[in-house]
């Protein structure tokens, strides 16, 4: 009988510990495709966890870049990252370009006519270091 109990309490751990530790994401995207949020699922829990920290609308246009790509930053993101960097890599992570913003900073342009065709990431980072966004961009 002790057997039965303790194989009974085994297989009710083991099936326990197997729904707690299963995970599940689904993610949100703002209207220029970008993911801005993952809603990560364990077990019985759910929480949500904002990428961006926001729902800034930050976008890079356009995309099929020929000379010049631009970033437009949104209002809302400019009052609480007033000042950052905006690097442009190749995928190798070569940095090829790199601009600095402040709060008066609506639009940062990029000349990408003397790049070799293939994809760029630009990534955007706040000063304070709170927030960090990459973008793929192809030419």
């Amino acid at each position: 009988m002790t057997r039965f109990v303790s194989l009974l309490l085994f297989v009710f751990f083991c099936v326990s510990f197997n729904l707690i530790c299963q995970t599940q994401s689904e993610y949100g995207y703002d209207p220029s495709g970008n993911r801005i949020i993952r809603l990560v699922i364990s077990g019985m829990q759910q929480s949500a966890r904002s990428e961006d920290q926001s729902l800034y609308y930050n976008t890079v246009y356009p995309n099929q870049i020929v000379n010049e790509t631009n970033l437009s930053l949104d209002e809302e993101y400019l009052e609480n990252h007033p000042s950052g960097r905006v690097y442009l890599f190749d995928l190798s992570g070569k940095i090829i370009t790199q601009k600095t913003y402040e709060y008066s900073t609506f639009l940062i342009t990029f000349s990408t006519s003397s790049l070799a065709k293939g994809s760029y990431i630009i990534s955007l980072i706040s000063d304070d270091g709170t927030y960090k966004k990459d973008w793929i961009v192809v030419k």
